[in-house]
């Protein structure tokens, strides 16, 4: 049997000890064929480092956001402004998706966003909306798949 790729990705944070500069790290992707890629954040260097590439995009909405956002209409207009229009309109960054939270309905958070992510990504629908990306930009969750033993 003979299965097709259809694209790599990768998932990239930037919350680590030692980051790496991220025009090195999108070398690196563009030069190992790299076609997706997760943001765990919507970092501005790394994202306007990623623009004017064909690297599809997926900016995620730290889980700590999710209260915020789920609230305040005018703070999700912002986070979209700021984090995906500034980005679609002037650095060229191909962003297909927001996952709102990093696998929000994991166990062991104990329900503890359970319910912030579903009115975080409708508020976030709706401003998207109001911004013009809703034909472009999908909003998404991440989720935890289960490992199979």
């Amino acid at each position: 049997m003979v299965n097709e790729v259809k694209g790599i990705g990768a998932n990239w944070g930037t919350q680590a000890s030692h980051p790496l500069d991220a025009n090195i790290v999108v070398k690196m992707l563009a030069d190992n064929g790299i076609q997706k890629v997760k943001l765990f954040d919507a970092d501005y260097d790394t994202l306007r480092a990623i623009g004017k590439t064909r690297i599809e995009v997926m900016v995620g909405i730290h889980n700590d956001m999710l209260y915020t956002l789920s609230t305040s209409t005018k703070a999700a207009e912002q986070w979209v402004s700021d984090n995906v229009t500034e980005h679609l309109n002037n650095n060229h960054v191909n962003i297909r998706y927001v996952a709102v939270g990093n696998e929000p309905y994991l166990a062991t958070y104990n329900g503890s966003f359970l319910r912030t992510t579903f009115p975080a990504s409708s508020e976030h629908s709706e401003c998207s909306i109001k911004a013009a990306t809703k034909n472009i930009v999908k909003v998404t969750s991440s989720q935890a798949m289960p490992m199979c033993t």
